[in-house]
């Protein structure tokens, strides 16, 4: 599969279609830096030697890291509770 189609692809589950959009013009502000991210992300990990499934796989591998990645982000947002001031401290573990 060559790279527009694995593109094609990654954009049917992103909403409103912008990780084609940035894909098609990186250098525009579409308002949406995941979808940037989400299509130079795989544009950098495409392999044009590399079977359909080896592309799928890759692109699989990636998404999901990226998303191991948030989730860390959203547990320690997760973590922050606020002082009675509205000060931000991060609970301690336990």
């Amino acid at each position: 599969m060559d790279l527009n189609k694995l593109i094609e692809i990654v954009d049917e589950g992103y909403p409103d279609g912008f990780v084609k959009r940035c894909f098609d013009n990186p250098k525009k502000d579409h308002g949406d830096t995941l979808a940037l991210f989400l299509a130079r992300e795989v544009g950098d990990n495409f392999d044009p030697e590399a079977s359909d499934k080896e592309q799928i796989e890759e692109t699989l591998r990636v998404v999901f890291n990226a998303r191991r990645e948030l989730d860390a982000v959203c547990d320690v947002l997760t973590a922050i509770r606020f002082t009675k001031t509205g000060v931000a401290i991060r609970k301690e573990r336990q």
